[in-house]
């Protein structure tokens, strides 16, 4: 009888865990002029800003153009990455030409003589061409 009760209450508490609620949702409310206006968003349309002006229009000073030049000449990571970007470049090519038939032709001659005879001449040209799908 006891198991009974147990059961029947435990099952009872079981059942009511799983009730469906809703979430909790707060009101809120932004205000409009929370993130500035938004007709006032002239650095997306402004066409004279710092990004596109040249580094020499910016730093106009000889001395400094002569140090800024120099540096971009000596850069070894700016050169590497140049070599890299060649490098990547010549593999692509490669990639690409495994896709076109490839040729091949070895010719080959002999000349032979045995114990004071007469030469013999042997030539061969072996020709074979394989296309890779």
């Amino acid at each position: 009888m006891k198991k009974i009760i147990l059961l029947s209450v435990a099952t009872t508490f079981i059942l009511s865990s799983c009730g469906i609620y809703s979430k909790y949702k707060p009101a809120t409310e932004v205000p409009e002029g929370l993130y500035g206006a938004t007709d006032t968003l002239v650095s997306a349309t402004d066409t004279a800003n710092l990004g596109n002006l040249s580094w020499r229009e910016v730093f106009t000073d000889p001395h400094l153009q002569m140090l800024i030049d120099s540096a971009l000449v000596r850069n070894t990571d700016l050169q590497t990455a140049h070599l890299r970007v060649k490098e990547a470049e010549a593999t692509l090519l490669s990639a690409r030409l495994s896709y076109l038939p490839s040729f091949s032709l070895s010719p080959q001659g002999t000349v032979s003589s045995f114990d004071g005879a007469k030469a013999t001449q042997t030539y061969t040209l072996p020709v074979s061409a394989s296309w890779e799908i």
